[in-house]
């Protein structure tokens, strides 16, 4: 296996641990449930975007160089 397909898998997993997390958030609604919920859902948002740069990177580097990298003016 390629090192940005076990990444990938990587990501994915942990994507799917901060929505299990969030979810438990919600059930158990403690006192900081909404902030505890709303923070593992922002990390599993961010661990998407992350896990959708590394496709496009593992598709075409050029594209993802334009996407990602390039300065963007004004």
């Amino acid at each position: 296996m390629r090192e940005l397909d076990v990444f990938a898998e990587y990501l994915g997993r942990l994507r799917q641990e901060k929505l299990e997390l969030s979810h438990r958030a919600l059930v158990v609604a403690g006192p900081d449930w909404a902030g505890s919920a709303r923070s593992y859902a922002l990390e599993a948002q961010f661990c998407a975007r992350v896990l959708g740069a590394l496709k496009e990177l593992d598709r075409d580097s050029a594209a993802f160089i334009v996407q990602y990298l390039q300065r963007r003016e004004g």
